[in-house]
This record gives structure tokens, sequence and C-alpha cells, in this order.
């Protein structure tokens, strides 16, 4: 029964269909790609330049050596280099090829192509049966790979995971051939499988969006590849590499690869889509101008535009070199009329649709991105805040105190709170912390289910917070308590604006208000400050107040990137000038973290292409609570009557005042009383 069982399992090998057109593909790849694979993935003529590529590849898979090229955005590259895959697994070329792209789920589609390659694709089934007879009885299911016979051997065939192993038959020139895709963040160093290492090494883009803008990002991946993939051939042996990517930026891992000068060992080559530009740039720039019009106007195929390059066609062409003739869009528009005509109008459609123009194509179809400033940001560091204290104690406020603020950033698990006191327009942070928000658990806090909960959580969490704050402050020399004059809590985030609202409604009017701050940092709109005071508007130094119908309040709106760029400038003042800021203490270790989430976002001034020099606020970490609540506390001193910003107008008659500090009718025996028991709030954690 067992050698009845075995000869069911045991697969018969048929001969090559066209085993004369197998031979001639074994020296011709690029005939290899469009035989077998020209259905799917090679539907046009190889143009010089991907004709170039493939000979280039070849030639390090057969004879080594690393090549990084650089070609157009859509050009192919990565279809080429999957085919190429194919061809050198089926001839024997490579034994234990790696793929390597930007990420681990880019990696895994380029596996499942490969794999579809040989499970689905007839013809190669019919000239390379050794190879897709076992795979494809699998059906699908790889755990009949286990018992699986040819001839009465197993071959061993793993379909499945991150590694495939081909199946081994004899007389295969792919028996027991290795293919690894991975992302670049995988782990790669030391890649052994089954005691063999990698013979070649594709790489595929491995650059996203992200990564490019980032600096450490760039370096950590280039070590990746200079100190990891460059050692997968073990000891004494130099690997092939191909890396196949387009250019981002000047200063990308696809420009430094692709600079022979810095680079020689890569053999770089940068292609360029439009080789040679036309003559009449003249016509090209009516051209742009006219598809423009025409988007504007509603016409988003630009068929006016249209009409006139068919009529200016040969002038228009005249001097233009194109790499890809093939590369244009050839659908019929429902009017009757192509939608593109050559791949010229492609090239220049690129140009007019592109919010960037000609600095876009440039870097994603010609290779050759234009070379961006290096971002200016603030000078100030983290240490610097941390070494602005005060020796004043924690909750303590200096002496001849004008007013307290405080400023509150709501998020869905803690608040975030800056209590400030202001001398002569110096401001000195005398304390910060959080509150815990008791919201829902399960589920996110803003779906339907939990949004009322939520809201519930936040007014509970800040009434507690209030009544925290109601015992004061001591004042330094005399220890009489002073009292909070205007606390500004953050009404923006999510759908939470109607909780703050319920909240600044419920306790002593004034006292507590809501605002929103408008900038631009990320997910935020652009402050817009109104030209005068009106009915229903108030009007300072960069913020403006708007009365809300429903509820009856004030929503105090901010602009933000101001009042950040008075916090990060305040700890950079000399310590005792007009607008300085201070921390409490003597320790500058204690104010690591809120150092580290007041340099969360940093203003950096930097080069955009197309669009000349841009400022904004760029948050390099989540965790900015701490400099959002300490700019709400510092626009509430403004907010409050003092006029803490350089060249703000007077206090208009009836605008907001610092109110009472001082309670009167107040005893030592009360104030020791109300001492008491702020140290035992503090002493439970409720401060």
């Amino acid at each position: 029964m067992r050698r009845i069982r075995a000869a069911g399992r045991d697969l018969t090998i048929p001969p090559a269909v066209n085993d004369r057109r197998r031979r001639q593909c074994r020296t011709r790849p690029a005939r290899f790609l469009r035989a077998y694979l020209g259905e799917r993935w090679f539907t046009r003529e190889f143009t010089a330049d991907q004709r170039d590529r493939i000979d280039q590849t070849v030639r390090r898979m057969k004879q080594g050596g690393w090549l990084a090229d650089a070609a157009p955005r859509g050009d192919g590259k990565t279809t080429i280099t999957l085919g190429l895959t194919v061809w050198g697994i089926c001839y024997g070329v490579v034994r234990f090829p790696v793929f390597i792209s930007a990420t681990g789920p880019d990696a895994t589609f380029r596996r499942d192509d490969i794999k579809r390659a040989f499970e689905t694709n007839d013809e190669l089934a019919a000239d390379f049966p050794e190879i897709a007879t076992p795979i494809r009885a699998l059906e699908g299911s790889a755990q009949r790979a286990n018992a699986q016979t040819v001839n009465g051997r197993r071959t061993h065939l793993v379909w499945t995971g991150e590694v495939l192993i081909f199946p081994t038959v004899d007389g295969s020139p792919a028996s027991g051939t290795i293919l690894v895709c991975r992302g670049i963040e995988s782990s790669i160093r030391g890649l052994n499988v089954g005691g063999r290492r990698p013979d070649f090494v594709f790489l595929d883009d491995v650059e996203t969006r992200e990564s490019v803008r980032s600096p450490s990002e760039t370096a950590q991946r280039k070590r990746t590849i200079d100190d990891d993939i460059t050692g997968l051939g073990g000891t004494g042996r130099r690997i092939a590499m191909v890396y196949a990517c387009t250019l981002t930026t000047a200063d990308c891992l696809a420009a430094q690869y692709t600079d022979r000068e810095k680079n020689p060992a890569w053999s770089g080559i940068r292609r360029r889509l439009m080789t040679r530009r036309p003559r009449r740039e003249d016509l090209w720039n009516q051209y742009i101008e006219q598809r423009q019009r025409d988007a504007l106007g509603g016409d988003e195929t630009g068929r006016t535009a249209h009409g006139f390059y068919l009529a200016h066609r040969a002038a228009m062409n005249r001097g233009a070199r194109i790499s890809n003739p093939w590369r244009y869009d050839d659908r019929v528009l429902p009017d009757g009329s192509a939608a593109e005509v050559s791949a010229l109008q492609h090239c220049y459609n690129i140009i007019a649709d592109a919010a960037t123009g000609w600095d876009h194509f440039a870097a994603e179809y010609q290779n050759e991105p234009p070379r961006e400033e290096v971002p200016e940001t603030t000078d100030l560091s983290a240490r610097d805040v941390q070494r602005r204290t005060n020796d004043l104690p924690r909750g303590v406020c200096p002496a001849g105190t004008e007013a307290i603020t405080a400023g509150v950033d709501v998020a869905g698990r803690a608040l975030h709170w800056t209590v400030a006191a202001w001398v002569k327009g110096r401001g000195h942070v005398i304390d910060y912390g959080t509150m815990r928000v008791a919201s829902p658990l399960v589920g996110r806090l803003l779906d339907e289910a939990n949004v009322e909960a939520t809201a519930n959580a936040i007014v509970d969490a800040l009434c507690e917070l209030r009544e925290a704050f109601a015992g004061g402050w001591p004042e330094q020399e005399t220890t009489d308590l002073l009292y909070l004059d205007v606390g500004l809590v953050d009404a923006g985030w999510g759908a939470m604006d109607s909780a703050v609202y319920a909240f600044t409604t419920s306790g002593p009017r004034g006292l507590w208000r809501p605002s929103k701050g408008f900038g631009t940092s990320s997910g935020q709109a652009r402050y817009r400050a109104p030209a005068t005071p009106g009915k229903g508007r108030r009007v300072g130094a960069h913020w403006h107040a708007t009365f809300q119908a429903r509820p009856a309040c004030w929503l105090y709106n901010l602009d933000a990137d101001a009042w950040k760029s008075y916090v990060h400038g305040g700890f950079q003042v000399p310590a005792g000038k007009v607008g300085a800021l201070t921390v409490f203490g003597s320790d500058a270790a204690v104010h690591r973290l809120y150092a580290q989430q007041i340099l969360a976002e940093v203003l950096t001034r930097a080069w955009q292409p197309g669009k000349g020099f841009r400022t904004w606020w760029d948050q390099r970490h989540r965790e900015n609570h701490w400099l959002d609540a300490t700019a709400m506390a510092c626009a509430a001193a403004e907010i409050a009557g003092l006029r803490i910003v350089a060249g703000a107008a007077p206090p208009p008659a009836g605008a907001d005042r610092p109110g009472r500090r001082r309670r009167p009718g107040r005893t030592a025996a009360d104030r020791a009383a109300k001492l008491a028991a702020l140290k035992a709030r503090r002493a439970q954690g409720l401060i």
C-alpha cells in the first residue's frame, strides 16, 4: 500500500514543448522576457534604455559586480528586475537570489509575483516542466510538498513563507534554488539557509517618501547596504548586486550610489525620459498655460490644449528626443479623440499638472532633482531649556507676580497642563504636569459608541484639575496665596470641543476659556486674523476671540506659530530680560521630559522647488503636549492684558485684565491652612 500511495504521489516530468525556444532564450534574456512573460508584464517592445538595463543586469548576474541603475518613474525597472529573476532561476544563472524592497509588504508582493509566474504561466510551464510541474502539482496547498517525489526522490519543495526553495529535480538548472524576499528594515545580516549564502541581491527602490525626508533614516539604510548586504556572500566573497532606483532628492540613497565620483564601485547610471528638450519652449509654455486654464474651467483632459498641440505638433516636436516613445496614454476619450498622441506630450502634461512643475518632472523622470537648501531651524536645544531654572521651589510664585495663567492641552488619555507666573514681562513656569482622563479602554475613543463616554471623562478630568488649582499658589516673599487669572483649554482635539465648552461655561465666568490653535504644524489650518474688532469679535496680538452662540461663550483663536515661537524665543532670551522664560527649581535633570516636548516641534525654513523658501513648524515627535500647553499659558497672559508681546497695543477699554489675585479677609491661619491643603493635594499626586 505504501508503494501504491508513493506511486500516486510520484510526478512524471514531461519534456519541454519548445526546446529550441528554451535554448535560444538562455543567451537572449530580452527575448525570454517577451516570449514567456510578455503577455502579462511586457506588452511593448523594449526601448534602447531598457535593453541596456537588461544587459547591464545580466552581466552582473553572470560575472559579479555592483550596479546602481536609476530609471524614470514608471519605466518598468521593477518589472524587468522581476522578469530577470525568473530568467536567472530558470537557467541556473543565480542559485540564491535575494530580493530586497523598501518595506516588508512590498517584498511580499514581489515574492507573490514570482510565485504566480511559475504557478499560472502556461508558456513557462510548457518549456520548463521540471520547475513548473512540481509547483503546479501543489494546487495551492503548500503542505503537499512534504510528500512530493519525482522518480521516487523527494523534491524538498518549499512554497510558503518568506524563503522559497525550488524543487530538487535531477537535470534541472533550478534544482534547489533558494529565493528570499525581504524589506530593507528586516533582518538581513548573516542570511544563511542550509549552509548556503546568497549569490545575488536585487535592491528594488529601497527608499520611501518618509525615509527620504529623514537624514538619519537615509544614513541607517545606507549602513544596512554597506555593512550588512555587501557581506551576504560570506568570507572572502564579494556578492553581486543591482540597485534599481529613481532619484527623489539630491541627497537620497539613489543619488549617492549613482554618483560615480562618490561611489565608483557601483558604476552608477542615471537615465532620463526626455534626453533632449524641444527647441520651441515658447509653444510648450503656451500649452502648459492652456492646459491649466482647461483644468480650472472643468476640462480635466485639457482638450483645448490638446487641439493646440495637434495644430503645432511639428514645430513643438522639433529638436526633442524621448527615451521611451511608447510612454503616453493612448486611450480614446468619449469625444473620440486620443488622450495623448506622443510621449513628448505626456512629458509636458506631467509638468503642467504637477504642483511644482519642471522640478517634479526633473526629479521623478529625469533623475535630476534640484538641490534643496539645508533647512534652517531654531538653535534652541533641550539642554538649553533644562538649564533655564530660576531656583524657585515648585509651585511657588516669584515676588511681585502680576498674574498667573495656565494652558491645558486636551487628549483622550491625559491632560497636559502648564502654569506660569508673570513679573514685568517675564514668564516663570511654576508648575506643569498631567491629569489622567478615565476614557473607555475598549475601542477607538472617537468611535460613535465611545464619544459620549470620552467627553464625560474629559469634563471630569478638567473639573478635577480646576479643583486642584483652586487652592492657589504661595508668593515667594509674602507667602500670600495667589490664584489663577486666565486659563486656556484646548478645544481642537477630535470632536471634543463640546466637552471643553461644557467645562468652561460651568465655572467662574472668564476664568477658564476655550481656545483653538491655528498654524503650519501638521493637521492645522493657517491662522487668519481679522482686520479689526467688531460685534462678536475681539482682536489682540496673535489672537482673536469670536462669540459662540451655542453655548454662549467666547472661543479664543490663537496664532499657534507665533506663540510657539514666543516659547522657543523665551528660553533663549537672557534671564531677567523682558520676554524671558524660566522653569522652577535648580536641578536641570528634572526637566528632561518637559524640554523634550518643548523641542518636539521646530521652526524650520527650507527651499522647496517651485515654492521658494517656506517656513513651517516641523513636528519631530508626537509628544508635543507641554509645548502646546506652555504656548497657551503665554497667550493667556496677553489675553489677560499683560501685553507681553513686543509692540502690542495697550489694552482697549473694557478688554480683559488680570482679576483679583488676593482674597480679602484672609488671616495668617487661613493662609496656613490653605497651604497645608495644597501640599496635601500635591502629595496625593493631584497636582
